[in-house]
């Protein structure tokens, strides 16, 4: 049985398309209160999950590093790699960075706004938790 965590919540059975179209219509519909949450709040955010997940003693990665093996298939040594790496990926620097680079401009533009477009879903192997990007580079 498959399961998936939609929106908070967690679904079990496999996703269909009909599934995946109420997800991004659901999406759609959260698009402006996304749109309209400030930046410097979600970086904070992810900047304090970021210090936490980094910590071995924290429960839920602990709750992580002891379930992942079985569901993912790699090994403890794996897992606890793969969470010490996806830490990064919450760095607020870093993610600043990406920003800069890939929505220039995205600070001071007054009554423009950088909004997204539509909804996407991402569907994810299911026993790939973490995958990292090429180190970025404003160069790029």
């Amino acid at each position: 049985m498959r399961s998936q965590y939609c929106f908070g919540k967690w679904q079990s059975g496999e996703l269909t398309a009909a599934q995946a179209a109420r997800l991004c219509r659901k999406a759609a519909e959260l698009r402006q209160t996304v749109a309209d949450y400030p930046l410097d709040k979600v970086l904070r955010l992810l900047s304090r999950a970021q210090k936490r997940w980094q910590d071995p003693a924290y429960s839920l990665r602990q709750a992580a590093e002891k379930a992942l093996p079985g569901v993912t298939g790699f090994s403890p040594a794996m897992v606890r790699r793969g969470l010490q790496e996806l830490c990064w990926t919450f760095d607020a620097d870093f993610l600043r960075q990406k920003m800069d680079a890939e929505l220039p401009g995205h600070e001071g533009l007054g009554a423009c706004r950088w909004e997204p477009l539509g909804a996407v879903l991402h569907v994810l192997a299911g026993n790939v938790f973490v995958a990292r990007p090429v180190p970025w580079s404003k160069a790029c």
